[in-house]
């Protein structure tokens, strides 16, 4: 016996989307998740990250889904919450990485042990207060506050070149210090 789908067109699935039937979200999933996990996919190269971002994706736009007007607008959404997705993974990637190599760049000065750890501190608190006021302040709002470099740009009335600049400088002297400190 053949079974009659009730949707015979991408089109005819939006009023039951809309209205909250959990068949016509099923269908949809069906149709749309192999083109989306190829870019999720392309823009992360990772499958598992592909595969959370698109569920994710589309239980955002469950939510969503009274909003939804047409079918090409339901797709320009999911590709602009998953592109955004993506970007945030990728972003949210790199800082993990990046402090992972901070933190085996700081191992090799005898972290392994609590007196290590503090006499590391005590380098980097003494480098720190012998900075210029200036690099001071941004080296505080940047890495004690955690303020993106445009906000503490803001807050000081400075370029965010500038800011990223003395990020730098400030990032030079504590690794500096740390590695005559050995």
């Amino acid at each position: 016996m053949l079974s009659h789908d009730p949707y015979e067109n991408v089109e005819s699935l939006l009023p039951a989307f809309r209205s909250g039937c959990e068949a016509a979200l099923t269908r949809l999933y069906g149709l749309l998740k192999h083109r989306l996990r190829s870019y999720a996919l392309r823009l992360t190269r990772e499958a598992d990250a592909a595969d959370d971002i698109i569920a994710e994706s589309f239980f955002k736009l469950w939510e969503r889904r009274a909003q939804m007007e047409s079918i090409k607008g339901l797709k320009a959404y999911l590709y602009t919450m998953i592109r955004h997705a993506c970007f945030k993974y990728l972003q949210a990637k790199s800082k993990a990485e990046q402090a992972h190599e901070e933190w085996n760049y700081l191992s090799q000065f005898g972290l392994e042990t609590e007196e290590g750890e503090i006499r590391v501190l005590q380098q980097i608190r003494q480098e720190i207060s012998s900075m210029p006021a200036k690099m001071q302040v941004v080296f505080n709002l940047s890495y004690i506050d955690g303020l993106r470099a445009a906000e503490v740009a803001r807050r000081l009335s400075l370029s965010v070149h500038t800011i990223q600049t003395q990020k730098k400088r400030a990032l030079k002297r504590i690794r500096c210090a740390l590695a005559k400190g050995v």
